[in-house]
């Protein structure tokens, strides 16, 4: 309970929080110069010892103190978006307020924050940061985890990023180059498939046999693999970026390397696997499904394909654009071949049309088809 009383300072609340072993009373309290202040910090109290916050944390409590809360909280979030969330966190934002008192980080130092990050990284990363740090005061705000005058955010306005994004792709020359020369190289098949389909790599890497109907030719895409937050050393099938599972139709090329990487393979066989000795701790590095039943173990991460396609591409004199560029690759030459904005975006599994939009430029039609579209 509560008790808030004028004083010739201002005024004093001053909250029960119980008793102590021995029957003690316990309570916590401190003066205001104006009685709704008084109020807002005895809620701010109340409010905390119900949820289970540690009601010691104020204005005057060392941010670093403070982010285990939140950091606690981003756990519930999407895994990608809690890893991204924490590097930021904990990488930027704290590692420069980490011994501030959280009143003592103000709009003020935050923008000077803000334009400091500006000068070191890219706006689209800055614009991320500035969103992770609106959202751990959303955060402190809404669940009154620790008593704030002001949110300090309020002031600082988001970051505007253009819409035109630059990327990287071959042209069809390197494709040419790399499908000609390149053949012997131990994931030439992963690098081919992403250039004739359009999957992120890490949903290539993610297929199992059973993805595949050969029949029809459609590859089913509903999974990407992921790190257990739970248990460590254990990966998952988890949601795809957008959450939306989707079947991509395949061409010749793309089926051919299907069914000959899942030949004799099992159904729930990863369509590639490693190729190098088992390691001693496989049994820890083990995937499964929703079921809870086990899926073959040994399977390729992104890492292990980003450093073989960089030194690939410097070994070729081929441009490096990243095993993210093959992805750009299929949908530049897709839409430059005449490929519709709208079919390749239910083939790349775009949730929103202007992230496919990206390519639009480069098609031949795009601009010519809107002439004498109304006349009178």
């Amino acid at each position: 309970m509560a008790y808030i009383r004028k004083i010739k300072t201002g005024y004093r609340a001053e909250v029960s929080l119980g008793y102590s072993p021995s029957g003690k009373k316990i309570s916590k309290s401190q003066v205001f110069k104006t009685k709704r202040e008084a109020k807002e910090w005895a809620d701010h109290i109340e409010i905390s010892k119900e949820l289970g916050f540690n009601s010691n944390l104020d204005s005057r409590t060392l941010l670093v103190s403070i982010m285990p809360i939140y950091l606690e909280h981003i756990k519930t979030y999407k895994y990608n978006t809690y890893i991204n969330y924490k590097s930021d966190i904990e990488n930027k934002f704290l590692k420069h307020f980490k011994n501030f008192p959280i009143g003592k980080i103000t709009s003020s130092k935050l923008k000077e924050f803000i334009e400091l990050q500006k000068e070191l990284y890219a706006p689209r990363t800055v614009s991320r940061l500035l969103g992770v740090i609106k959202d751990f005061y959303s955060f402190i705000e809404t669940e009154r985890a620790v008593h704030l005058p002001d949110n300090p955010t309020r002031a600082i306005k988001r970051i505007n990023i253009t819409n035109e994004k630059k990327f990287k792709y071959w042209d069809v020359e390197d494709v040419k180059y790399f499908l000609e020369n390149c053949k012997t190289h131990v994931n030439y098949d992963i690098f081919k498939l992403i250039i004739h389909t359009g999957l992120r790599p890490n949903e290539a890497l993610s297929l199992v046999v059973d993805d595949y109907d050969s029949r029809n030719r459609i590859l089913h895409i509903s999974k990407q693999i992921q790190k257990s937050k739970a248990e460590k050393g254990l990966y998952l099938f988890g949601e795809l970026k957008n959450e939306n599972p989707r079947s991509v139709p395949i061409g010749d090329v793309a089926a051919e390397i299907l069914e000959r990487a899942s030949d004799g393979k099992d159904k729930n066989d990863f369509i590639f696997q490693t190729k190098l000795k088992i390691p001693k701790n496989a049994k820890r590095l083990r995937i499964i499904d929703r079921k809870r039943s086990v899926v073959n173990a040994y399977f390729i991460t992104t890492t292990t394909i980003s450093t073989a396609f960089k030194e690939m591409a410097e070994d070729h004199g081929l441009p490096n654009i990243t095993t993210h560029g093959l992805r750009h690759t299929f949908a530049s030459h897709f839409v430059m071949n005449g490929g519709s904005i709208t079919a390749l975006q239910k083939i790349l599994g775009h949730k929103k049309i202007d992230n496919t939009m990206i390519y639009a430029h480069l098609s031949k039609t795009h601009m010519d088809g809107v002439r004498n579209l109304v006349q009178f």
